[in-house]
């Protein structure tokens, strides 16, 4: 027993003396001297990264019926990369689900799709979703016949 501690401790000893070698040291804006940046990488050392410049926004708002049910959100975006959504709902006549479904109908769907359900008067949010070079995002609701009316606002950022 004795013989195992000993080996143990030695073991031990041995690797809290490699670990103490190994030194760290923090980034420095001096230490990005080497740093060159171009449209599309940044090569430090060389080691390049890629990099996306992305950006989207766009808001629409619209009453949502049985005979149009669906809201077509015009956008400004520029790029490949993320955004998110936020659907917001409002009805008079009270609070029920609906269903909904929305994509980017004219970028062969490259822009994840969003679909789910909420209820009116509620606000949903997106993240962490995928567009590019959106242009118009385009959001169904599924809207039986003799349901009420309600007001949908859309934005879209990123």
């Amino acid at each position: 027993m004795k013989l195992k501690k000993r080996i143990f401790s030695m073991l031990l000893a041995t690797v809290m003396c490699m670990t103490m070698g190994v030194s760290v040291s923090a980034a420095t804006p001096e230490s990005f001297e080497n740093e060159t940046v171009s449209e599309t990488a940044v090569s430090l050392d060389g080691y390049e990264i890629m990099t996306i410049d992305s950006s989207i926004s766009g808001y629409g708002q619209k009453t949502i019926s049985s005979s149009s049910n669906g809201i077509i959100v015009q956008c400004t975006s520029s790029g490949a990369g993320g955004m998110g959504i936020t659907i917001k709902t409002s009805c008079s006549a009270g609070t029920r689900k609906v269903d909904f479904i929305g994509g980017d109908p004219y970028n062969n769907l490259t822009t994840k799709i969003t679909d789910g359900s909420m209820t009116t008067n509620d606000e949903v949010k997106y993240s962490n979703m995928w567009q590019n070079n959106c242009t118009t995002y385009l959001i169904a609701f599924d809207c039986p016949e003799g349901s009420p009316d309600f007001l949908v606002q859309v934005w879209i950022y990123g």
